[in-house]
C-alpha cells in the first residue's frame, strides 16, 4: 500500500487550481496517508494531486464551430479544413495531494475564497440582518432564533458564577485591597499599591505643606 503526502500549504494550492506555476515553494508539510484515503479526497473535490510541472504545447484539434464537418466549405474557424491548431496545457502530477477549498453551494454567491489559510471560522451569533429579520420584516423563526440564542448566553454566564460565602469574599477582599488584579510577580512577594483615598491624603497633605511654606516667606519678608 503506497502513501501520499498531504499537504496544507497556500501555495501548492495555488499551482493545483492555476493560479501560480509550478513548482511551488518548498513547504513544512509533512503529514502522510495512505493512496487509497488520498483518492477518496480527491475524489470527492476535497483535494488535488500536486502539479511537479505544467508543460505548454500546440495540439490539431476538431474546429469548436464546424466540428471537422467536411460538407462544411467556408468555416470561418478552419477554413474547411475541419481541425485548428490550438494551445493546451498538460499538467504533470504526483502522487501526493493538496487541500483545496470548495466552492459555495449557492451560484449566487460570487464571493470564493480559493486560500485555505484565508479562511475564519465561524460560530452562531447574532448579526444585524439577523435583527433586520426578526423584528423589521416581523419574522417569527428568527424571534425564536434570537430568544434561543440569549436563553444559551444566559446559561453561559450562570455557568462562570463560583458562589463563596460572605465572609471568605470580603475576608479576601480585605487583604487584596490596594493591589493589582494582574501582576508578573509571584504570590509570595509582598506588593501593595497605595489607594485613591491615601492619595488625596497625600495631595491634601502636600498642598497644606505648600501654603504654610508661602505664608511663612511672606512673613520674613515683611519682617526685613
Amino acid at each position: 500500500m503506497g502513501v501520499s503526502r498531504l499537504h496544507h500549504c497556500f501555495g501548492q494550492e495555488l499551482v493545483a487550481i492555476g493560479m501560480a506555476n509550478p513548482p511551488a515553494k518548498r513547504c513544512r508539510c509533512r503529514e502522510f496517508i495512505s493512496s487509497e484515503e488520498a483518492q477518496a479526497l480527491v475524489n470527492r473535490n476535497a483535494a488535488c494531486w500536486i502539479v511537479v510541472e505544467r508543460l505548454n504545447g500546440i495540439r490539431e484539434e476538431p474546429c469548436r464551430l464546424c466540428h471537422g464537418d467536411k460538407e462544411v466549405k467556408n468555416c470561418a474557424m478552419c477554413r474547411g479544413k475541419g481541425t485548428e491548431l490550438n494551445v493546451v496545457e498538460e499538467d504533470v502530477k504526483s502522487y501526493d495531494i493538496v487541500l483545496i477549498s470548495s466552492k459555495p453551494k449557492d451560484v449566487k454567491e460570487k464571493k470564493y475564497r480559493y486560500a485555505i489559510a484565508l479562511k475564519t471560522p465561524r460560530v452562531p451569533t447574532i448579526e444585524s440582518k439577523h435583527i433586520i429579520r426578526a423584528y423589521v420584516d416581523g419574522k417569527k423563526e428568527a424571534q425564536m432564533r434570537i430568544e434561543e440564542y440569549g436563553e444559551l448566553e444566559r446559561r453561559r454566564l450562570v455557568d462562570l458564577i463560583v458562589l463563596v460565602p460572605a465572609e471568605e469574599f470580603d475576608r479576601n477582599e480585605r487583604e487584596s485591597r490596594g493591589r493589582p488584579v494582574f501582576t508578573t510577580l509571584g504570590d509570595s512577594v509582598p506588593l501593595r499599591l497605595t489607594t485613591w483615598t491615601e492619595l488625596n491624603n497625600q495631595a491634601a497633605h502636600a498642598s497644606i505643606i505648600s501654603n504654610i511654606d508661602k505664608e511663612t516667606d511672606k512673613w520674613l519678608k515683611g519682617q526685613e
